[in-house]
């Protein structure tokens, strides 16, 4: 009967240890976040310019694009939410887009729209 109890019990923090990996971060994944470089079939590039583009995530559930279009600098706000690996977005406009997410050993956050994240790209870190 101890020793069920003992597997019972290893069991069950199994369970709870690998459920607590998976749970979303939201503090990390707020803030402000910049276009960085992409990683495409042609290989690694790094961004400057007009191609940067910025997201902000706020910690009410609402963020910011901001972008360049054909008049210059433009942003739209956005709802956000996540769930696993998987960053949901809402744009003020109507469309919706949902992007693979995960972090690189150097903190930067990797935007996918592949499960496997072969095409992406890094953003990193604003102040």
């Amino acid at each position: 009967m101890k020793r069920n109890y003992y597997i019972l019990v290893l069991a069950l923090v199994a369970v709870i240890l690998s459920s607590c990996r998976d749970e979303p971060n939201f503090d990390r994944l707020q803030g402000s976040w910049e276009a960085y470089y992409t990683v495409d079939s042609y290989g690694e590039g790094y961004l400057d310019g007009r191609d940067v583009v910025r997201y902000d995530f706020y910690n009410n559930g609402r963020g910011r694009y901001t972008f360049y279009d054909g008049f210059g600098l433009a942003y739209i706000d956005f709802n956000w939410d996540i769930t696993r690996r998987i960053l949901y977005i809402n744009y003020d406009d109507g469309l919706r887009e949902s992007l693979y997410y995960e972090y690189d050993r150097n903190g930067n956050l990797i935007l996918s729209q592949q499960a496997n994240m072969y095409y992406y790209t890094a953003y990193r870190r604003v102040f």
